[in-house]
């Protein structure tokens, strides 16, 4: 799963941009970490119902630029990653345009990023 994560993230493939942006994708950078816990460390009742099992969390980065020719349609970004991967339930975003910069989170319910 963590490398076809890698592989969708890096080819650009979880970003919905306007049409009419005419935006390419020029460079890529993918990082991911996995963190494992045992669930026998006593974290509650649950679980202890399932001691000796692994859990695991995973967090990508992922640096994507692209070159738009008509950048003034590009106004805003829908990320498709909880379409692909419905495991996850937030995404931490910071963007940079000539008109501004802003930060945010997006969820499966609001995943478009609109652009400043």
């Amino acid at each position: 799963a963590i490398a076809q994560a890698d592989e969708v993230l890096a080819s650009g493939g979880i970003l919905g941009l306007p049409e009419n942006a005419e935006c390419e994708l020029t460079a890529s950078n993918v990082e991911h970490e996995t963190e494992g816990e045992h669930a026998d460390d006593d974290h509650g009742e649950h679980e202890k119902e399932h001691e000796g099992e692994e859990e695991s969390h995973s967090e990508f980065h992922a640096l994507l630029t692209y070159d738009c020719r008509n950048i003034e349609a590009l106004t805003h970004i829908d990320v498709e990653i909880f379409l692909l991967f419905p495991g996850n339930t937030e995404i931490h975003t910071q963007v940079i345009t000539p008109t501004g910069q802003s930060g945010g989170e997006l969820t499966p319910d609001a995943a478009r990023l609109l652009l400043p």
